[in-house]
């Protein structure tokens, strides 16, 4: 049996936040308080979040891939 092994690859920062979006939406950049959402909750958490208050349209679907971005960049 010939098993491969995944090679290391670089820990996922906050850096790479618009390259993940961009992979996720076709090419599209995040909006500025999403940027800012997923830079809050890797640096303080979700409990630091009190509301998102932003109007439709705007892209609150996305805070579910900031969600999985940030369990992803955090995961050990």
């Amino acid at each position: 049996m010939n098993a491969t092994r995944a090679q290391p690859t670089a820990p996922l920062t906050i850096d790479n936040f618009d390259a993940y979006v961009s992979d996720l939406t076709g090419g599209k950049k995040p909006f500025p308080w999403q940027r800012a959402l997923a830079r809050k909750v890797m640096a303080e958490g979700w409990d630091a979040v009190d509301a998102i208050t932003v109007p439709t349209g705007c892209g609150k679907t996305m805070v579910l891939a900031v969600h999985v971005f940030c369990l992803a960049a955090t995961a050990h």
